[in-house]
Formats: structure tokens, C-alpha cells, sequence
């Protein structure tokens, strides 16, 4: 099967991330059949243990198997493989990008793919929110608005990326201002603090890191004066979130699955599981097993997940499937940090961007929310894959390697 039908059904499936369900799940089986009958007269052990891939193939394991581990052994007989069907979608859709040399031109497709999708899933929101009574702007197939900000805001680090790299005023930087601005506004309008901390300072990264600091710091000084002008004119309900949301609820949720970590600290509950346990009558018995009273003002309960990323992840996975997710983070860390020396192209420098964006997105927002599952994860492995393959081929082209 050639490579061609390969990238098609990617595309497909990455456009219909935001979008649908159904196209989603049937793309991506469609991708994943045609990347191995593309691959399988070349792909064995040989590449799974040379040199230039043993480290991510180990990152990919550590992410793929534990989550089935933890299906076996934490015996709840609820929903854990479906967890464990999640983590095996967005685990192979990056261990496949990581081992397919696709070329500039594709890479690019998939970032304008990316930004397409996700405009069009925003005027769709955005129509449901003001025409279908719908309570909150949120993309159709990612879901609640908290999760749809989580990729939204990854969506917009690609939209200003790209528009750095344009040097001149045209078509294409009217284009893209105007899909910035409307991102912009559509994040501050959902109002998900969690999300816009991070994204703040991706951008502040995004613009103070690299070359042309002049230019940068006018795009940082005019996307400041636009946030404070809509905050103002349109009384953006994020400003009052700011000032008078507090946090107490987060601290019972923190409090509860600490409890929920007690009573199975290796396995944990398994993965999408945590509603089961954050209902009444089954904490409270929880709370009775581990000999623990139950407090109203210390505790909180009836919620679907910890609304943190490191924290849900010890109530799911446990230690056992909690360590290799730090271990990930950890790989990700440093591969940005030494691939940043390395950027000599504009399409580097877009995909080194939104590979950061996407680190602290998961990274820095996990602390608010859970940002590492189902289409945020999808995308976000999908960025940290394509960085991954760019600086891996440059690296083996200056190595003197044949790729």
C-alpha cells in the first residue's frame, strides 16, 4: 500500500479531530492499517532496536503498555479498557508519525489541516452557543469546554507560529491575524482559567525565544492591548473567574482522590473509572474501608475526575502507571531543549513552537485539569511525533546517515 493512501487517511483523521466522532475512529483504523501494510516489509526488530530509535520505542512502550497492565490487575470490571483502548489510539498514531519520513510539504498540510479543522469546529460552537442554546463554546468532538480549550489553545500556537514566519504584510497575514484574533476571543469567552495560564505563557516563550525580538515584541504588545480591549468591551466572564472564582472545590476534588489513591496506590481504580468512585455512596464507603469520616467542607464527591492531570492519573493508573507518564514528560522536556540550538527553517521553527505549546499545555495546565486523554492527547502526540521525525532526520543528514 503506498505511502500516498498513508498520509490521506492521516489527513482525514486529523481534520475530523474537532469535527466527528465517526470519521475520527474510522480514519484512524483506516491510517493505522495502511501505515503497517506500508511498513511491514521494512519494520522489525532491526528498527526497533537501532540505535537512533531504541529511546523512543522505549518511550512508546512505557506509554502503551502500562495502561494494559493496569486493565488486568486493578479487577473493577468497569471501564478500564476503554482507557486502555484510548491510550492505544493516541499511543500508535505517534509511534507510527515517529517511524514515517514525511516531507515538508505533508508536515505543513497537517498544520494547515489543523488550523482549518479547528476554525471550523469554533463556528460551529460558537453557533451552538448563540443560536442552540448551548450553555458553553465548545469544539463538537472534543466536548467540554474545558477540554476544547486545552485544544483550542494548542491550535493557536500553530495559527501564531505561522504568522511570525510571514514577513510581509498580505492575503496570507490578514488570513492569519484574523484567525488568531477569533481564537483569542473564543478562549477568553470560554473563560477556562486552567487553559489560558499556560497559553499565556507559551505565547510569551513562543515570541521571546527566537530571532527578531523587535517584531515579536510588537506581536506580544499588540495580542496584550487585544485581550485587555475584549476583556473590557464584551465584560469577558474569564475576568471575574480571575478575581472572584476561588479554588476550594479543586482542593476538595485533590483532597477525595487522595483518599481514592489510598485504597489502590499501585494499580489504581483503572482508567476512566474515577466517576464510579467519586459518587456518594461509593466514597463513602471507601471513606468506611480505610476508616476515614467523611466532611462535607474537607471532601467533594458526584464529580466525573480530579480535574488534575497528575493526580488523576495516580487515582486511574496508580504508581505503577503513573511513573512512565513522568518519564515521557520528562524525555519531551529535554528533547526541546536540545533540539532548540538546532532550528534552521521556518518549518522547524513552527513545529519546535507547537511542540512547546503542546509541553506546557499538558505540563503546566495538568495542574488544572486533565489534559493528557482522548483528542488532546491525539494532537498533542501528533505535534511532539512531527518535532521528533524533523530534528531526527536533520540530526542523521549532518550525521552523514542515509534516511
Amino acid at each position: 500500500m503506498s505511502k500516498s493512501i498513508n498520509i490521506f487517511f492521516l489527513y482525514i483523521f486529523v481534520f475530523s479531530l474537532p469535527l466527528s466522532e465517526g470519521i475520527k475512529n474510522i480514519s484512524w483504523f483506516l491510517y493505522i492499517i495502511s501505515w503497517i501494510f506500508s511498513n511491514v516489509n521494512k519494520f522489525g526488530l532491526v528498527e526497533l532496536i537501532k540505535k537512533e530509535s531504541i529511546k523512543i520505542n522505549i518511550l512508546y512502550f512505557l506509554i502503551l503498555i502500562p495502561p494494559t497492565l493496569v486493565a488486568l490487575f486493578c479487577k473493577t470490571n468497569l471501564e478500564e479498557w476503554d482507557g486502555a483502548w484510548d491510550v492505544l489510539r493516541y499511543g500508535l498514531i505517534g509511534f507510527t508519525i515517529c517511524h514515517t519520513n514525511y516531507s515538508n510539504r505533508q508536515i505543513l498540510n497537517l498544520f494547515y489541516i489543523i488550523t482549518i479543522s479547528t476554525f471550523i469546529g469554533i463556528l460551529h460552537g460558537l453557533y451552538n452557543h448563540l443560536y442552540n442554546g448551548f450553555e458553553f463554546i465548545q469544539l463538537h468532538s472534543v466536548g467540554h469546554v474545558n477540554h476544547s480549550s486545552i485544544y483550542l489553545s494548542i491550535a493557536l500556537s500553530i495559527v501564531l507560529s505561522t504568522l511570525i514566519t510571514i514577513n510581509k504584510i498580505n492575503n496570507l497575514s490578514m488570513v492569519y491575524s484574523f484567525i488568531l484574533i477569533l481564537f483569542l476571543f473564543t478562549l477568553l469567552e470560554m473563560a477556562t482559567r486552567g487553559s489560558i495560564i499556560p497559553l499565556l505563557l507559551s505565547i510569551i516563550l513562543i515570541l521571546s525565544l527566537h530571532n527578531n525580538r523587535t517584531k515579536n515584541l510588537l506581536i506580544l504588545s499588540f495580542l496584550s492591548t487585544l485581550i485587555i480591549l475584549f476583556c473590557y468591551i464584551f465584560n469577558i466572564e474569564v475576568i471575574n473567574k480571575f478575581m472572584n472564582g476561588g479554588l476550594s472545590n479543586r482542593i476538595k476534588l485533590f483532597n477525595s482522590s487522595c483518599i481514592l489513591l489510598q485504597s489502590s496506590p499501585f494499580w489504581g481504580v483503572g482508567l476512566e473509572n474515577s466517576i464510579f468512585y467519586f459518587e456518594h455512596k461509593k466514597f463513602l464507603s471507601i471513606c468506611e474501608l480505610l476508616n476515614i469520616k467523611f466532611d462535607d467542607n474537607e471532601y467533594q464527591t458526584d464529580h466525573v475526575h480530579a480535574h488534575n492531570f497528575y493526580m488523576q492519573s495516580l487515582v486511574e493508573r496508580g504508581v505503577i502507571g503513573t511513573i512512565p507518564q513522568i518519564i515521557f514528560l520528562v524525555y519531551w522536556a529535554k528533547s526541546l531543549s536540545s533540539n532548540f540550538r538546532l532550528i534552521k527553517n521556518k518549518l522547524m521553527f513552527i513545529s519546535w513552537n507547537v511542540s512547546l505549546a503542546s509541553f506546557i499545555m499538558i505540563f503546566l495546565g495538568g495542574i488544572f485539569n486533565t489534559t493528557f486523554h482522548h483528542e488532546n492527547a491525539l494532537l498533542s502526540l501528533i505535534l511532539f511525533s512531527i518535532n521528533y521525525t524533523l530534528f531526527k532526520l536533520d540530526t542523521l543528514k549532518r550525521n552523514g546517515h542515509n534516511t
